[in-house]
């Protein structure tokens, strides 16, 4: 885990006309001082897909996916049959509580202390958030993730790389959170 000085001094050397965009780059491009242009940073702000350590911006999801030759399962009679989802431990704990998902920044006001959070992936600006939530569960990310790397900090149980939870689980959803085993259970 990189030193929080570290982080906070390599984004202080950064132009000022760069500073608020600082929730669109990444560590590679500030740790590397090769800053895309402010227009590129104009398109993330508009939306973006990160896959395998690589942006993609002016692109739909649905073209995205079509040219991946991705599958999205939007089938709720699937999803909503499970009662386990199954991710890798990012931090161990066990709790229980009800799931808020959060899909963007504007979602973050959602999470009451003791929630679940539930999301795609985290960035920055979920942090607030994360402090409150009692777990944290995420559809993608590894062991080196945003949301690993804040949960280990905040010493919060956390399950990544579910690939299913924002479709599997819903706001209000009382879940288990075992992530010793890795393993979501939806109790009611």
């Amino acid at each position: 885990m990189l030193p929080r000085h570290l982080i906070m001094l390599a984004l202080q050397k950064l132009p000022k006309n760069y500073h608020k965009w600082v929730e669109f780059l990444t560590f590679q491009e500030v740790k590397e001082n090769n800053l895309p242009q402010i227009k590129e940073l104009q398109n993330r702000k508009k939306g973006y897909i990160y896959f395998k350590n690589k942006l993609y911006t002016n692109i739909s999801l649905k073209n995205f996916t079509k040219k991946n030759n991705f599958f999205i399962s939007n089938n709720k009679e699937e999803n909503n049959s499970k009662k386990e989802i199954k991710g890798k431990i990012a931090f161990h704990g066990v709790v229980r509580g009800v799931v808020k998902i959060l899909f963007e920044r504007s979602d973050v006001d959602k999470i009451k202390p003791g929630n679940v959070l539930v999301s795609p992936m985290t960035t920055p600006n979920y942090i607030q958030a994360m402090e409150k939530a009692s777990a944290i569960i995420t559809d993608e990310g590894g062991i080196t993730c945003h949301a690993a790397i804040i949960a280990r900090e905040m010493q919060k149980p956390c399950i990544i790389g579910t690939k299913n939870a924002t479709q599997v689980l819903h706001d209000g959803d009382l879940v288990e959170v075992d992530a010793n085993k890795g393993i979501i259970k939806i109790l009611k």
